[in-house]
């Protein structure tokens, strides 16, 4: 942007404050930046740790089923996550549960078969909200009581801070020194993946990203038989 000012124009080249030289040692270097990512996963065994608690209460139980259910669905965040109706459940060929969603960030369709950890948990909230189509799966949204999208949006980012809250308790007594969040499940499902020996290509068209490369980041296009394979060394 600032080379193209210049070009233009609008900016002075002495203004540039990048070095293009050994003599303007003294300007920003990009090279200086840490550009790199934090890595945020956990290792397989601890999730596991994370798995086999029993939670006291309800509030922590889903703060548990919402890491676990993201971890086990590829990573879904947890805008998604709240938003999952019954609808978005459905069975596929072989009887098998799946569950279809547009991503609200991207807009990016995805299918994913439910892997029995997973498909349990659905199956725990089924006798308390699966009230119709249009009921939400997770105990997260009340359609009764959050209706425009700003009480929407306000219950998200409230039950959103309290989830997060609720799992470093979570890992403390699981014995995970690292502090977990919603997001560090989605960096746990592709490194769990990557560590099993499933491709990087799979683990990109799993999440729906453009390239390799943005998947390296948590770390052309596969038949969905193969990534619902590749889901499975989560087990």
């Amino acid at each position: 942007m600032l080379n193209k000012a210049i070009a233009n124009g609008v900016a002075k080249a002495e203004h540039y404050p990048f070095a293009r030289n050994v003599a303007e040692r003294h300007k920003f270097s990009v090279g200086k930046f840490d550009i790199s990512t934090t890595k945020r996963a956990i290792t397989r065994d601890e999730v596991r740790q994370l798995e086999a608690l029993h939670p006291t209460s309800e509030r922590l139980r889903l703060a548990k089923n919402v890491f676990m259910f993201s971890f086990y669905v590829g990573g879904m965040n947890f805008m998604d996550l709240a938003n999952l109706r019954w609808q978005n459940l459905s069975r596929d060929a072989d009887g098998l549960p799946r569950v279809n969603y547009v991503r609200r960030k991207t807009g990016g369709k995805f299918s994913v078969r439910l892997l029995s950890p997973a498909a349990a948990m659905v199956e725990y909230y089924r006798p308390t909200t699966a009230t119709g189509p249009d009921g939400y799966v997770f105990r997260i949204i009340n359609a009764q009581r959050h209706q425009t999208p700003a009480q929407i949006n306000n219950r998200l980012h409230k039950l959103l801070r309290q989830v997060n809250t609720d799992l470093k308790v979570l890992a403390a007594e699981a014995g995970i020194i690292v502090p977990i969040t919603t997001y560090t499940a989605r960096h746990s499902f592709a490194t769990s993946l990557k560590r099993s020996g499933v491709a990087t290509g799979v683990i990109s068209e799993s999440r729906g990203h453009k390239s390799e490369a943005v998947t390296a980041v948590y770390l052309d296009s596969f038949a969905s038989d193969v990534v619902d394979a590749a889901f499975k060394a989560l087990l």
